[in-house]
């Protein structure tokens, strides 16, 4: 602790409350991270599906066209999915 700090009020005991709010915000924003990306798996594996009929749908119906570079129907439902998703995480 400085002379400064003594001028100003500051103690030991204030830096210490400061760092534990420091720490239990850390805290905080990890489990908060951990619940979304929770939220996130359940939303892919309920949505997962849907893309996957979209995709043969389209498949189904549309020409052959380039078909020997396309990707797999799982690729394009997965990427689908984490295409749309994050949207409804934005705040």
């Amino acid at each position: 602790m400085t002379a400064a700090d003594l001028e100003s009020g500051k103690t030991e005991k204030d830096a210490r409350i400061v760092t534990s709010l420091c720490t239990q915000d850390v805290g905080l924003h990890a489990s908060m991270r951990a619940k979304e990306a929770q939220e996130f798996r359940l939303m892919f594996i309920a949505t997962f599906p849907l893309f996957l009929a979209a995709g043969l749908v389209k498949r189904a119906v549309s020409p052959r066209r380039g078909a020997a570079r396309r990707k797999s129907v799982f690729a394009e439902a997965r990427a689908a999915a984490n295409t749309c998703i994050p949207f409804a995480f934005m705040r």
